[in-house]
């Protein structure tokens, strides 16, 4: 379990007892200062265990090279410097 997830686990188990309380102290002027704090509890963990997750590693690249000619790229590339180089007209 990572650093994150127990972080997360822990969060939610104090939210939960933080709503029991509440639950016991219904009708109270305690129980919605329970109910609040859990709530925030909730999502300062989340919040806290998302900013301990790594972000994703970026894919790795199939390969640096040049992808391979198409079969047909020789016979255009030596007519088109013919048509490029071609006799100059000035």
């Amino acid at each position: 379990m990572s650093p994150a997830q127990r972080l997360r686990l822990l969060g939610a188990l104090v939210a939960v007892a933080e709503t029991g309380l509440g639950l016991l102290l219904m009708g109270t002027v305690l129980a919605p200062y329970f109910w609040v704090t859990a709530a925030l509890t909730l999502a300062v963990t989340f919040v806290a265990g998302r900013f301990m997750t790594p972000p994703p590693e970026p894919p790795e690249d199939p390969g640096t090279g040049d992808p391979p000619e198409p079969p047909w790229w020789p016979e255009f590339e030596s007519a088109l410097r013919a048509h490029t180089h071609g006799p100059v007209h000035h």
